[in-house]
């Protein structure tokens, strides 16, 4: 009986060898994952292993590089708004878990009122080099009184203006550049209380703004990342020192900060003619 020699024999290793590497690849082929965050893998075979594991590692790149492009640019900067939002207020502001799965907004104001917006206000008043990044109704507090005054917010990438709804017209009130903001007010509370800092010194402006702001963390998180400086913002505890703000000419006014229990979270005026914030 003849029996194959050592030349044979390699030969027959090296096409068993071969076959293997071929059924290997094509099984791995037919088992790719193009989820990014799956870490299953086809079993590495004992002639592969080296290959293997440099092309898992280019395989991972490949996913990573795929899921990125695959996102939509909304889906990328919804993101970017929620990962700024959970810096700013997860685990300070107690009104943030209710807001936390809500997707965030550019305009929060009725069709008509935006369109009114568009037409009789945005052309006057908005210069052609800003981008008009957010728009939201608030209260805004008078300054003499603390009186009630519906009002318009538009946000750009350079300026803030209030806006008053005169019916068939939008008329401006007031104009403030984001760099000259100061710091940004708000309780840690349910409330939507939110003061606006502004320097004495600015020209044209009248004191800081006193606001109510129905989607409070949504408007500054998007104030915060036009002007990049997260350190504006300060959160105040209730029954810490009364919050003073500054009237061009007067004398400071104080807005005190309590926590009401089983109460609808507000703002309202004091007997002795402050301003309490109920959280």
């Amino acid at each position: 009986m003849d029996f194959p020699g050592r030349d044979a024999t390699n030969d027959l290793k090296i096409r068993i060898s071969q076959a293997m590497k071929i059924h290997y690849w094509l099984r791995l082929s037919k088992s790719f994952h193009e989820r990014i965050f799956s870490h299953s893998w086809a079993t590495k075979t004992s002639v592969c292993k080296q290959a293997t594991s440099h092309f898992r590692r280019l395989h991972k790149l490949w996913a990573a590089k795929k899921h990125r492009h695959a996102q939509s640019l909304e889906r990328k900067r919804q993101l970017k708004l929620k990962t700024l939002a959970d810096t700013l207020f997860k685990g300070t502001k107690k009104s943030y878990e209710v807001s936390e799965n809500e997707k965030f907004a550019e305009n929060r104001l009725p069709a008509e009122q935006s369109r009114l917006l568009k037409v009789t206000f945005v052309p006057f008043n908005v210069s052609s080099n800003e981008k008009i990044q957010y728009i939201t109704p608030v209260t805004k507090f008078d300054r003499h009184g603390y009186k009630r005054r519906k009002r318009i917010l538009v946000v750009t990438d350079k300026n803030l203006y209030v806006v008053a709804d005169e019916g068939k017209t939008l008329k401006l009130k007031q104009k403030l550049p984001l760099n000259c903001i100061e710091k940004l007010e708000v309780t840690s509370e349910r409330d939507n209380f939110l003061l606006i800092r502004v320097p004495l010194h600015l020209k044209n402006q009248k004191g800081d703004l006193v606001l109510e702001v129905p989607f409070l963390v949504e408007m500054i998180t998007w104030i915060i990342k036009m002007i990049k400086r997260p350190e504006i913002l300060n959160i105040n505890a209730p029954n810490s020192q009364p919050i003073c703000h500054n009237r061009v000419g007067e004398k400071q006014g104080l807005i005190s900060i309590t926590r009401g229990l089983n109460v609808t979270p507000g703002i309202m005026k004091g007997k002795q003619g402050n301003l309490i914030i109920v959280g």
